[in-house]
């Protein structure tokens, strides 16, 4: 992403919710989803709703069934 960028062109970048979670995806792990705990390659992504029905992501390392909230 470009430096020195307006409030416009940000929400245009990322005008959609799964646009935003996808870039900060690439940010958290750039060579591709890993375990935060151990390390692992084999982490699966899902989506389940909140308290509020609000879907978020979730990723599970197959591995050491340790997992984390992406939103």
């Amino acid at each position: 992403m470009k430096k020195d960028q307006t409030i416009f062109e940000v929400v245009k970048r990322f005008n959609t919710e799964a646009r935003c979670v996808s870039h900060l995806e690439r940010i958290r792990w750039p060579h591709g989803l890993e375990c935060l705990h151990c390390k692992g390659k084999r982490v699966i992504k899902f989506h389940a709703k909140d308290k509020t029905g609000k879907e978020r992501s979730l990723y599970e390392c197959v591995d050491c069934r340790y997992w984390a909230s992406g939103s």
